[in-house]
């Protein structure tokens, strides 16, 4: 698959990889990876993501950002931001639709009011929960420096903002997810449902962690339908 590389700012983990059915799509899917922030992980982890929605005809970006306890918080956030805005400059016309999975996910729904449909796999939606559990193997402490401050933990957490923007958002989290527990996601629609976006949840009853991001499993259908 042939695809342009986009950068949107001078450094080397600022660019997006571009792929374009017709040079004026009406709709463009944006995948944002996961990593819990660090640098290990880059977007060649969806790289299955990006082959199942270029094969069914869809324009497609996956965006890069930095990360890592070198680019501390918000700096992922604001790379997110900015390549998304980047792509609306670009495609003014498109329908935009954010896929973000885990930190990713945390990402795609801090960025989903530049969208108009956000989908967060697994997501991380409050980090002094991830915190105080150790998730990740205590990626929170690794990547916040300190001092970690309730009040810094509760700005990175999409829990404690009200959605705004997006015509719709759809939560997937696996119930076994042992990277990511499903009481977040549980806590985050709660919190949600006071909001006026239309906010839909996909409970699995077995999805782990790095499996949701397959696109072999039969959910992904649901997930079509629903972006169409």
């Amino acid at each position: 698959m042939k695809y342009n590389k986009i950068t949107y700012g001078q450094d080397k983990d600022q660019f997006y990889k571009l792929y374009l059915q017709t040079e004026t799509p009406n709709k463009l899917i944006i995948l944002v990876h996961g990593g819990y922030w660090r640098n290990a992980v880059n977007l060649t982890s969806l790289q299955e993501l990006e082959t199942y929605f270029v094969e069914k005809g869809y324009s497609l970006a996956s965006i890069e950002y930095r990360r890592g306890s070198e680019n501390q918080w918000p700096i992922p956030r604001e790379d997110v931001a900015a390549a998304i805005k980047d792509i609306k400059n670009r495609y003014s016309n498109a329908e935009l639709i954010t896929i973000g999975h885990s930190v990713g996910g945390q990402l795609a729904l801090f960025t989903s009011n530049l969208v108009d449909k956000t989908i967060a796999l697994a997501p991380v939606t409050d980090v002094n929960f991830t915190y105080q559990h150790k998730l990740g193997d205590n990626a929170v402490e690794e990547y916040y420096t300190a001092p970690i401050t309730e009040q810094l933990l509760a700005e990175a957490s999409p829990i404690n903002y009200e959605l705004n923007g997006v015509k719709k958002v759809l939560v997937i989290q696996g119930k076994d997810d042992n990277r990511v527990l499903v009481e977040t996601s549980d806590n985050y629609i709660k919190k949600q449902n006071n909001s006026e976006i239309p906010i839909d949840y996909l409970r699995l009853s077995s999805m782990p962690h790095t499996e949701i991001i397959l696109p072999s499993k039969p959910f992904w259908n649901y997930v079509i339908t629903w972006i169409e």
